[in-house]
């Protein structure tokens, strides 16, 4: 009977949080699209320092910026049907109208699949500005900065992006830029099993689009743009592009609007289905033996070898190393570091969403902040963890605040499989 009762706050506590997530679509709708919600702080948070310390050291991760979809054949593949219906007299006048946008937006996509879009761009110098103007007695004159990048041109553009707001800031600084691909051994690594795991004949594909098609419900979606709405071929297939084509307009601006023809409870379905492969892939996933975080053992032990080479000197000055990468490598990064809501633990697909919510996670432009404080007392070192650019928690005893000591987060992290 306890173990019932149990359960059944489990269960009505995983209910409010999914209805929490749910609300938040309704809110901000751009939040269906995941991965692809659009940066949205506009200002950082700082706790107060503790008495006797200062900032010597910061150790970043950051995702790049909006971009462009990378599958452009969905301009071509929803347009076509939407078409089709027009030479047809099949289309009802918000059909001919999504048309239209849906021209407007591929003619601006097309050519710049994946790229980074001049919001993503944005993006990343207003994080540069905001580190600058948080902690200027850091990046002093001459102070000296290490960046690296995947070799994927939109995060080199980030980067680009990135240090040119901090060299705006403060014309001195020195910033030294990596993009090789011997580099992509920390800055975005997979691991055998979760490529294993990912191939397109893995049996948890199959699993995705059954439970994908069992909450995708198509009918009222095509009955407001068809006129005869029984003839579309594979409507789910086309309720699904439109959607991918839709949530990108966020992170480009085009000038028209798609996400209005969904419905609320649409829109969180579909991000549900797409939830669902970020957790299975990237999260702390049971199924995988949580495959997709131990990927991210390498970059891990990069941040912990940089921050002890800040606490021990034991290399050049250097007031902070830069990472630019993917949604993928932060949020396995982040599961592996045990940052709290990233590190969930979930067997059942139908409470991936009332737990762990990517477009909270990596959102475009998304980062991490690794913030070393130390004392000229002789104290212990101290972190801050900051993701988003506001506090973070570890499972960590501390008596400072949201700082923890360097010497536990280490130990946590080393010992982490």
């Amino acid at each position: 009977m306890k173990r019932l009762f149990l359960s059944a706050i489990i269960l009505t506590a995983a209910i409010a949080q999914a209805r929490d997530a749910a609300s938040l679509i309704a809110e901000e709708p751009g939040r269906s699209g995941g991965i692809y919600y659009a940066y949205p702080v506009t200002h950082d948070v700082m706790p107060p320092i503790p008495d006797g310390y200062e900032v010597s050291f910061i150790s970043h991760y950051g995702r790049h910026g909006s971009r462009w979809i990378i599958k452009s054949w969905e301009y071509d593949e929803s347009i076509a049907a939407l078409d089709s219906a027009a030479r047809h007299d099949g289309l009802t006048p918000l059909g001919h109208d999504v048309l239209k946008r849906l021209h407007v937006v591929a003619a601006q996509g097309r050519g710049n699949e994946g790229a980074l879009s001049p919001k993503g761009e944005t993006q990343h110098k207003d994080i540069a500005r905001r580190m600058m103007k948080r902690f200027p007695a850091l990046f002093i004159d001459s102070a000296h900065v290490e960046a690296f990048s995947s070799i994927e041109p939109r995060c080199i553009m980030s980067m680009a992006a990135f240090c040119e707001s901090m060299r705006e800031s403060e014309p001195g600084i020195s910033i030294r830029r990596h993009a090789s691909p011997g580099d992509m051994t920390f800055i975005s690594y997979s691991n055998p099993e979760i490529k294993a795991i990912n191939k397109p004949d893995s049996p948890w594909w199959q699993n995705l689009e059954a439970w994908r098609d069992s909450v995708l419900e198509p009918e009222r979606l095509m009955r407001s743009l068809f006129k005869f709405h029984d003839g579309v071929d594979n409507p789910k297939r086309l309720m699904w592009i439109l959607h991918d084509v839709a949530v990108d307009v966020q992170d480009v601006d085009p000038g028209v609007e798609l996400l209005d023809i969904f419905t609320t409870d649409e829109l969180y379905n579909l991000w549900q289905a797409l939830n669902y492969k970020m957790y299975y892939l990237h999260g702390n996933n049971p199924a995988t033996n949580a495959a997709g975080p131990r990927s991210a053992r390498s970059l891990l032990d990069h941040f912990v070898a940089d921050i002890d080479s800040a606490v021990t000197g034991q290399r050049e000055a250097r007031a902070a190393t830069l990472r630019f990468g993917h949604d993928t490598a932060l949020l396995r990064l982040m599961a592996l570091m045990k940052l709290k809501s990233a590190d969930v633990s979930i067997s059942q697909p139908d409470q991936y969403a009332a737990n762990w919510q990517d477009f909270q996670l990596s959102p475009m432009a998304a980062n991490l902040q690794v913030i070393l404080l130390t004392s000229n007392r002789g104290d212990e070192p101290l972190v801050l963890i900051r993701h988003n650019e506001q506090p973070a928690s570890l499972p960590i005893d501390t008596s400072h605040g949201q700082y923890y000591p360097w010497k536990a987060v280490r130990e946590l992290w080393l010992n982490k499989p």
